[in-house]
């Protein structure tokens, strides 16, 4: 996190509430015991730039029922190396994992289903993630 960025949050040490308002999910998202971030299980999209910084993610598992991935949704996370999407994931959005290190992406689905996802410009940022498929690899960046 940048110190000198007034609007910067450190999310590595938001409570349950904080990090509710970050993720939009069908209410309630989770009993606050149980919940152990990053993302909730009924998460249904990641907003806009809700884990922006975060040094201390590495592989990310979404939701089941997630639907969109927002603009800058992980942008500047530097650590990033891994995501896993589920097949019902359809958009992500510009520079949703740009400044990372995406470097491996877990579909549950197919290349064919894997194309039908909206990809916004640059969303992967200087990356050139491998896409892994139920029917096999895409070695190169989807928007290539």
């Amino acid at each position: 996190m940048t110190k000198n960025d007034k609007t910067a949050k450190d999310y590595s040490g938001m409570t349950y509430s904080e990090y509710a308002r970050c993720v939009k999910a069908n209410p309630p998202i989770a009993d606050e015991r149980l919940w152990r971030g990053p993302v909730p299980e009924s998460a249904k999209e990641i907003v806009f730039k809700a884990f922006r910084d975060r040094e201390d993610l590495v592989d990310v598992t979404l939701p089941k029922d997630l639907t969109a991935i927002r603009l800058s949704a992980f942008i500047n996370c530097t650590n990033l190396r891994s995501v896993s999407f589920p097949k019902t994931l359809n958009t992500v959005e510009a520079w949703a994992f740009a400044g990372t290190s995406l470097a491996e992406i877990r579909y549950e689905g197919t290349i064919e289903e894997f194309g039908r996802i909206k990809f916004g410009d640059d969303w992967y940022g200087d990356c050139k993630p491998v896409v892994r498929c139920t029917d096999g690899d895409i070695n190169h960046s989807p928007n290539n």
